[in-house]
């Protein structure tokens, strides 16, 4: 049981904000495998539009518009009726400069490449050593560590 009281609205908007942000992760991930984020940084300030991104990467426009508008809504893209889109602020040196300190482009992408190999997230199930996994028990709210095989699964 939890220890704080809690709304239901409340607990619907943290189960929703869980599934947005692994949304999010998918489409930067996307964003970064397809060279989107670099093709859009390299755009600057002045911005490209959904045309002349597809026609920079030789990928068809409507994929191209369903990724720009999923990133856009997740605030990695900012846009401009004019111009078109651009990175929104700091996301250059976030997702796609592997030696600013708050990088995190890596991190997306062994989150998305952890759950396509494994089929869970890093919520679920946490690999820490040689066969140690961090689990939360039901039972009480700190985290206990289990000793199982290297190979079994979580």
């Amino acid at each position: 049981m939890s220890t704080w009281a809690s709304t239901k609205q409340a607990q619907w908007q943290k189960l929703f904000g869980y599934i947005l942000g692994n949304q999010a992760a998918w489409v930067a991930d996307i964003g970064l495998k397809a060279g989107l984020f670099r093709a859009v940084a390299d755009a600057g300030e002045e911005g490209i539009t959904e045309e002349a991104l597809a026609q920079r990467l030789d990928y068809k426009l409507r994929y191209v518009q369903v990724w720009c508008r999923g990133a856009y809504a997740f605030e990695f893209l900012d846009w401009d009726e004019r111009t078109g889109y651009r990175l929104a602020p700091h996301m250059e040196s976030l997702l796609l400069d592997p030696a600013d300190p708050q990088f995190l482009g890596g991190r997306i992408q062994f989150y998305t490449a952890f759950t396509k190999t494994t089929g869970l997230s890093l919520s679920t199930c946490v690999r820490v050593g040689y066969g140690l996994v961090a689990t939360m028990t039901p039972s009480s709210s700190r985290r206990s560590r289990t000793r199982r095989s290297p190979t079994a699964s979580c």
